[in-house]
């Protein structure tokens, strides 16, 4: 399994939800055609923007610049240690326009699982030109050795959980708003939640 995918599992904590999720990863082998396999697997949800904040590493408000590269994870370099295909990684570049928690440079590195190799509604791709509110775990390289040519990188919290899309009109809404269950609804003010991102 993906080290960027396996960073998004934990196990079942007693204030975490834990979301199942059926991943379908589509591949190609050598003859050409497509093999599919399925995993089932946990991720954590959260109950309220301020815990998904407090488990974060950084919290950014950015504009995607494209895709900066991919690879395939093996999650490991010694090739005696590597099993199967491995799992198709995108890096995207993201300028960041405001940093609400951490520090980060004013252009960042995120990388997750290939959305166009992968079938499920829970991993979605970052598009060119998208104005993003992204809640980000730090992956050096010393944890998962894919991201070695950018030094370390960032992934989405829980899959699309800590990804919000940014509307014109200034609103939010999580790509996976299901994972909140104590939040009253599931489009929120931008500013409403920077606010409540710095107060935590």
């Amino acid at each position: 399994m993906s080290v960027l995918m396996r960073r998004e599992i934990v196990l079942p904590l007693v204030t975490a939800i834990i979301v199942s999720v059926l991943v379908t990863v589509g591949w190609l082998i050598a003859q050409g055609g497509p093999t599919k396999s399925q995993s089932s697997f946990c991720v954590r949800g959260y109950t309220s923007i301020e815990e998904l904040a407090e488990a974060s590493d950084a919290v950014v408000v950015g504009t995607v610049n494209g895709v900066a590269g991919s690879a395939i994870d093996y999650g490991t370099e010694n090739p005696n240690e590597i099993f199967g295909k491995g799992h198709p990684v995108l890096f995207y570049e993201v300028a960041v326009k405001e940093t609400l928690k951490g520090e980060t440079d004013k252009t960042i590195i995120v990388g997750r699982t290939d959305p166009e190799h992968t079938i499920t509604a829970q991993i979605t791709a970052l598009r060119d030109g998208e104005e993003l509110l992204l809640f980000l775990e730090k992956v050096t390289s010393q944890e998962a050795p894919v991201v070695k040519p950018y030094g370390f990188t960032y992934t989405p919290m829980s899959l699309d959980l800590g990804v919000f899309d940014i509307s014109d009109d200034g609103y939010a809404q999580s790509r996976m708003p299901d994972g909140f269950r104590q939040e009253p609804a599931a489009t929120f003010s931008l500013t409403e939640l920077c606010e409540r991102i710095q107060v935590n």
